[in-house]
């Protein structure tokens, strides 16, 4: 019953706050409302009127997160975007995955594995988060990569499946570089 009435909430959330621009303040206003059926809602967060989240009881978020407008949330079993994490324009995190079952997908069981995103990770544009998958902190999901398995902090990850593009340590040093230090 409570799944109902969250997903009640989240389709009386995006209706009624449509028509808002997408200003920090709408946005904020937005999250706050969310954030009521929320399991954890921190402070600022913020979600453009195009994202969609599915599963607020099961949904956790920290300070300073960011939804951008066409991302996605899909929360079956539990999903978790830590602080400072941003979510770029149709952007997938997803806490589920299908099975075959007689040679189909269509009514195979569905598989649940919580996700969790680190602190000060940015997931981006179409980029997707699959069922299972930890994303480190300061990790970068480029665009249009599928991160399929668990993901080191602080690096660049892009492909499908996502590998490491860049290390930690190269992006320390390619940003000391730069600096004339």
């Amino acid at each position: 019953m409570r799944h109902k009435l969250c997903l009640l909430w989240s389709w009386w959330v995006r209706l009624t706050t449509a028509g808002l621009p997408d200003l920090p303040a709408c946005m904020r206003w937005r999250g706050w409302l969310y954030g009521l059926a929320m399991r954890r809602r921190g402070r600022d967060f913020q979600a453009a009127a195009g994202a969609r989240l599915v599963g607020l009881e099961n949904l956790s978020v920290g300070d300073h997160v960011y939804l951008a407008p066409g991302s996605v949330v899909l929360a079956a079993a539990d999903v978790t975007l830590a602080d400072e994490v941003m979510l770029a324009y149709g952007a997938v995190v997803t806490d589920g995955d299908h099975t075959a079952a007689g040679g189909s997908y269509r009514f195979g069981p569905r598989r649940n594995a919580p996700v969790r995103v680190e602190r000060g990770t940015w997931i981006g544009a179409n980029a997707v988060v699959l069922a299972g998958v930890t994303v480190g902190a300061g990790t970068l999901v480029a665009a249009g990569a599928v991160a399929s398995r668990d993901l080191p902090a602080g690096c660049v990850a892009g492909g499908s499946p996502a590998r490491v593009i860049r290390a930690a340590d190269e992006r320390r040093d390619a940003a000391g570089a730069g600096s004339g230090a």
